[in-house]
């Protein structure tokens, strides 16, 4: 993407996440019957327009400082272009980890498990560059188990502890 599209794109992500942000807000507590802010409906829906709302935040931020469509980003790995057939293989690829992720693991394992592959493969499959030395790409393999375990682990615990929604 430009920066002008950049631009474009975080202004709609902020206007959509406040609409989300007003409407869980406007959702019942049910303090009728016992229930408190962290058991509202819009709780969920409230945190995640509140991140998409810095999410979008941020893009307009690194698109108005951008002087060139990819100047203000410092990636190792080779940009891809859309359209093209990285591009495409990019995604059928995700396309795969997720059908594979959602319609495979997901209910055979325990759903950390299959979180922490699924976020494992993704890191390691989309970060890896076999230009890289052997030390760099070891290092790579082991920040993608170690980010997949955390990411499985606090899922897990946050869906289960804290939202009390029970995971297959």
């Amino acid at each position: 993407m430009t920066s002008r599209q950049d631009f474009y794109t975080a202004l709609v992500l902020i206007v959509f996440s406040g609409a989300v942000v007003f409407e869980s807000l406007r959702m019942p507590v049910f303090e009728q019957r016992g229930g408190t802010m962290l058991t509202a409906p819009g709780l969920v829906p409230g945190a995640l327009g509140i991140i998409l709302a810095l999410c979008g935040l941020i893009l307009l931020v690194r698109s108005l400082l951008a002087r060139k469509p990819h100047e203000s980003r410092n990636l190792e790995a080779e940009s891809v272009e859309e359209g093209t057939p990285a591009a495409w293989s990019r995604l059928i690829t995700m396309a795969v980890l997720s059908i594979g992720y959602a319609g495979g693991l997901v209910g055979w394992l325990p759903f950390w498990m299959a979180t922490f592959i699924f976020v494992s493969l993704s890191v390691a499959i989309f970060e890896w560059n076999p230009r890289n030395p052997p030390g760099k790409r070891y290092r790579l393999l082991g920040f993608a188990l170690v980010e997949g375990l955390l990411a499985g682990l606090a899922v897990s615990y946050i869906f289960e502890q804290i939202f009390l929604v029970r995971l297959p």
